[in-house]
């Protein structure tokens, strides 16, 4: 049997311990903080998600925090609409995006 086996959800403890022996074997320093801000500025740039959107996935109370993560000028240069007035997809709509995550 595979010692992977049974596979199951990586908890928080076992990322940042996979965090830790990657830092270790590169020299680096990253955290799963780090991780997920390169998530969300990804996320932000994805014409499929509004704002909205990408405050669910983060669990943002208010999208002033989410807010944050928008550059004006990189949206301005890659034409897109106004990410911010588009409308709520709702879970159905993200289930893909959170599937995936989980």
């Amino acid at each position: 049997m595979d010692p992977a086996r049974p596979l199951r959800p990586l908890n928080y403890d076992a990322a940042r311990m996979v965090f830790t022996r990657a830092n270790d074997a590169l020299g680096a320093n990253w955290t799963l903080h780090d991780l997920r801000h390169s998530a969300t500025k990804r996320m932000i740039r994805d014409p499929k998600l509004s704002l909205t959107d990408v405050q669910w996935v983060l669990g943002h109370l208010h999208i002033s925090t989410t807010e944050q993560y928008l550059n004006p000028r990189e949206l301005h240069q890659a034409g897109e609409n106004s990410q911010v007035a588009r409308s709520r997809r709702g879970l159905e709509g993200l289930r893909g995006y959170y599937d995936l995550a989980v």
